[in-house]
């Protein structure tokens, strides 16, 4: 039978006497109900509440699945069974349901007390989960596998922990799919990057004489008819600004005359090429203090590339959960589709040399094939890709 209104208030009252610390009471007046033969998932919550109090696991695991049998998105239900089958030494099925209930929508209404057994929950998750893997980790020190284990294991067994955050390729245009999701990439598996690096002090002085007549930079992200990056608006912001030896593909012909040894330096490069698309060369320039807000990349058949060429220390690129410090001369290659981030926590102006490659995952065929669309993307948008 449904309750009537003086049932609910019965309800109520036996609630109010449960949280002023009276559950053998408030137990009494809800199974006095329920043996009257009113049923409501509310009634069986409170029948859950009590039960569990006064340590009759058995009788709250029932009255918890009576309530998820009615609402199977009940946290607090969830919650009680957990805590149920944790009394009766079922230790792994309870954190199982703690687990759960934290995946659960929490009300926007939900009381400070079930907030609190959330937080009770969550850190029960977290101590079984540390637990399982000082077990893994004593087992495969035992084996001898982490003496030299490659760090994307190690990285998988922080994603295990919960110590990493997994971040996905999310391209603004266009996604190919298949292609690993990596943040960094060596830069020793590119057979072009010591050439490269090896003409860091003629690019440097470059980009010094660059530097030297600011009027030639421009801002990174032109003006608000651009796309955003991120929620904070950056465009036509000075503290982030650029110097385009390449556009989308178009050489600009008065800037790389500035430049010709860096020109130079990067014809042995597999840039990624797409009529009116890419690449883009520039040296991207980040004020002191100044910070690139969190935003993703445009296509995931390219990489970005990052000579440094003036880094003074505290700056810092952040790709999905990873974070490197660029350091002079040596390149970082990444993914920009993955989220990422930039900070030049100095007091002088941070310069690296940028421009995109293809991925080396792409054969002969894939990238022609993705050039083409590219060309037709832009010549359709009437734009490029931004670097």
């Amino acid at each position: 039978m449904q309750p009537t209104l003086e049932v609910w208030n019965e309800i109520d009252a036996a609630f109010r006497q449960w949280l002023g610390g009276d559950a053998p009471g408030a137990r009494a007046r809800l199974e006095a109900l329920a043996a009257a033969g009113w049923q409501h998932a509310y009634l069986s919550l409170g029948l859950a509440y009590t039960r569990r109090d006064l340590g009759d696991f058995a009788g709250a695991t029932s009255a918890a699945d009576a309530v998820l049998a009615e609402e199977p998105t009940s946290v607090p239900a969830m919650i009680i069974k957990g805590d149920a089958l944790a009394g009766r030494g079922a230790h792994r099925q309870a954190v199982a349901h703690y687990a759960a209930a934290l995946k659960l929508p929490l009300p926007p209404d939900a009381a400070p007390g079930l907030r609190s057994e959330l937080t009770r929950a969550a850190a029960v998750v977290k101590e079984h989960a540390l637990g399982v893997a000082k077990r893994i980790d004593a087992e495969l020190e035992r084996s001898g596998v982490l003496a030299d284990a490659p760090a994307r294991f190690r990285q998988s067994l922080a994603i295990m922990r919960g110590e990493r955050r997994v971040y996905a390729q999310r391209p603004l245009r266009y996604f190919y799919p298949g292609l690993p999701t990596v943040e960094f990439f060596d830069r020793r598996d590119f057979a072009w990057v010591p050439a490269l690096e090896a003409s860091v002090d003629a690019i440097r002085e470059e980009a010094e004489r660059v530097l030297a007549d600011r009027s030639r930079l421009r801002p990174y992200v032109e003006d608000a008819g651009g796309p955003r990056v991120a929620d904070v608006d950056i465009a036509g912001s000075r503290s982030w600004t650029a110097f385009f030896l390449c556009q989308s593909g178009t050489v600009i012909e008065e800037n790389a005359a500035l430049c010709p040894r860096t020109m130079a330096a990067l014809e042995g490069v597999p840039l990624a090429r797409a009529e009116g698309a890419t690449p883009s060369i520039l040296f991207s320039v980040l004020e002191p203090g100044a910070q690139i807000p969190p935003h993703n990349g445009m296509v995931n058949t390219r990489l970005i590339c990052h000579l440094p060429v003036i880094v003074p220390a505290g700056c810092t690129l952040r790709v999905g959960a990873e974070q490197r410090d660029w350091r002079y001369g040596e390149t970082l290659v990444f993914d920009d589709t993955i989220e990422h981030e930039a900070w030049n926590r100095s007091a002088e102006t941070r310069v690296v040399l940028l421009f995109d490659i293809w991925r080396p995952e792409l054969d002969q065929a894939e990238r022609r094939a993705v050039s083409a669309f590219l060309a037709a993307q832009a010549r359709s948008e009437g734009e490029g890709l931004p670097a």
